[in-house]
């Protein structure tokens, strides 16, 4: 059931396919949602492509646009090589709706930080797996980018119950997820 994740990015095609076309929101909060949905997406289909491989490439809410044939719906997996473009032009879209939004205080969002560290960690993974050289200068600018953090001067304290949006922390997924 590749690890449940196409649920998740059924919804986040549908948030995606509703954002970009709603009027009643400004543009600055249509792009920090779309930025959050596209950057989540990203990160489910990297999981997936660590894992799997080439795997079936959804970018559209199928069903939901009214295409309910199962035949019609059955994909073959994509190449790696394509999911990895899909994974990457999600990331681009990402950091291009985020533009210039500051990072919520809130750790449990996406964030314009979890964007760039999973730009960095796909752009070097890239590069181990498929040879990319060029992806490693992505990753540094990627990481170098990352602003609002520090190191906590005591390492148990970024784990406390009390501690959860310090200043380590860039991005954490809370049990209440889903």
């Amino acid at each position: 059931s590749w690890a449940g994740f196409y649920g998740p990015i059924l919804q986040l095609n549908l948030f995606i396919q509703r954002v970009e076309t709603i009027t009643f929101l400004s543009e600055a909060k249509k792009g920090y949602l779309l930025g959050e949905a596209y950057g989540l997406r990203a990160f489910y289909y990297f999981h997936l492509l660590r894992t799997y491989g080439g795997v079936p490439l959804r970018l559209e809410p199928e069903v939901l646009n009214g295409n309910t044939d199962p035949v019609l719906l059955r994909k073959a997996r994509a190449s790696e090589a394509e999911v990895l473009a899909a994974i990457k032009s999600d990331i681009t879209r990402s950091i291009t709706n985020f533009g210039t939004a500051a990072n919520p205080s809130e750790k449990s969002m996406w964030s314009p930080n979890a964007t760039l560290m999973l730009k960095g960690e796909v752009f070097l993974w890239s590069a181990k797996v498929y040879g990319s050289t060029g992806d490693l200068a992505e990753a540094k600018n990627a990481l170098n980018a990352v602003t609002g953090t520090s190191l906590v001067q005591n390492f148990a304290n970024v784990f406390a119950y009390g501690q959860k949006n310090n200043s380590e922390i860039i991005l954490a997924l809370r049990n209440i997820v889903g």
